[in-house]
């Protein structure tokens, strides 16, 4: 009962321990995904935002260039003046895109990007006024120092901040740097629990492959760990010696006090037929019912001697039912011997349980 209880609560545990492994890799696994978008589309919006500033600064930049360069002689014929204020509407046109276009918000999203072009278009439409002073050589002069200043201020924070290392593109990098980081650590525990529940399945296949070779009752080996073994043995041409026993007045036992107390009996016989089987090279198997097999890998005259007084002595002692009664059963002995009696299972078998109903034959 104990040994069952044990064994009810290992497979309650390991079933939770399963579960548990098996979920956190569900979320580890959902996470890896999260993290490698994460990280693709943060590289995707700093490749698409570079695209994007290098197109509309390149076009800003050129019709600022153009108005700075037609200026100086804006004064010199109409033709020249109608020219640079042309320019001067192409580049406000340029800053509008730049800032109030929803299509460019992307561009604008770059750290203290808004805020600058806004202060250098502020700074560009007060100088509006000016233009009235184009038609004069004074006044386009003072005009284009104007806006001189102004082109060369924001040329130097284009090549600070859009160029390949930039403080922005550092501060991508880092972040993308940060994303991998943690992608690779839940990537390493996603592979750790997965070889966990592997493990675990292994493991777990193993435990279910031995409890299928254990009688529940008893707690020795059945007849199909009996088979494996033999047949293991019987491959390797190892010799071996295979014991049938079948108890004697365990009906009346069964008839008598109950199954309950057959079950006792049986119980306590396998703890006694298998006292000793470390020491002396010998396994236990409850082949069905009161049938009982034992394999010796020792075939030498002492061991047979030896296997047959420790069945004996199994019997002598009466055994207790729990309830004030004893009973005593004995047994019937049969034995066969690899290879000297058959090659094989069956033959083996045979030659032992027709030994085995001799004995008990002749008890009778």
């Amino acid at each position: 009962m104990l040994t069952q209880h044990a064994n009810n609560q290992f497979t309650v545990t390991h079933s939770r321990a399963k579960t548990l492994l098996i979920m956190l890799s569900l979320v580890l696994f959902v996470a890896n995904i999260y993290f490698l978008s994460a990280t693709r589309d943060l590289a995707r919006s700093y490749s698409d935002r570079q695209n994007q500033a290098t197109w509309f600064l390149f076009q800003l930049s050129k019709e600022f260039s153009e108005l700075i360069a037609s200026a100086p002689y804006a004064h010199e014929s109409q033709k020249n003046l109608n020219h640079t204020l042309l320019k001067y509407e192409l580049t406000w046109s340029r800053f509008d895109l730049l800032i109030d276009n929803k299509e460019f918000d992307s561009m604008m999203d770059l750290e203290g990007a808004y805020e600058f072009f806004m202060h250098i278009f502020s700074k560009f439409k007060q100088l509006e006024p000016s233009k009235a002073a184009l038609s004069n050589a004074n006044g386009d002069q003072q005009f284009t120092q104007e806006m001189q200043r102004l082109y060369s201020t924001m040329i130097q924070f284009i090549n600070v901040n859009f160029r390949v290392k930039s403080p922005i593109y550092r501060t991508q990098m880092a972040k993308a740097k940060v994303l991998s980081q943690v992608q690779f650590s839940l990537m390493l525990l996603l592979l750790s629990c997965a070889g966990l529940v592997v493990y675990i399945l292994h493991k777990e296949s193993l435990y279910h492959r031995q409890l299928a070779m254990i009688d529940t009752l008893t707690g020795v080996k059945n007849r199909l760990a009996m088979v494996h073994h033999v047949e293991d043995k019987i491959e390797r041409y190892q010799p071996f010696a295979i014991y049938s026993l079948d108890l004697n007045g365990f009906k009346g036992v069964n008839d008598t006090y109950g199954h309950q107390a057959g079950d006792a009996v049986l119980e306590t016989l396998a703890q006694r037929l298998n006292a000793q089987q470390t020491d002396h090279q010998f396994s236990i198997y409850r082949i069905g019912g009161d049938e009982f097999s034992i394999l010796s890998e020792r075939v030498d005259e002492n061991s047979v001697l030896f296997l047959h007084q420790h069945i004996h002595n199994t019997f002598i002692e009466p055994i207790e039912l729990g309830d004030g009664n004893t009973v005593s059963v004995s047994t019937s002995i049969g034995y066969a011997q690899f290879p000297q009696h058959g090659n094989d299972l069956n033959q083996l078998i045979s030659v032992a349980d027709k030994k085995m109903y001799q004995m008990k034959f002749a008890k009778r």
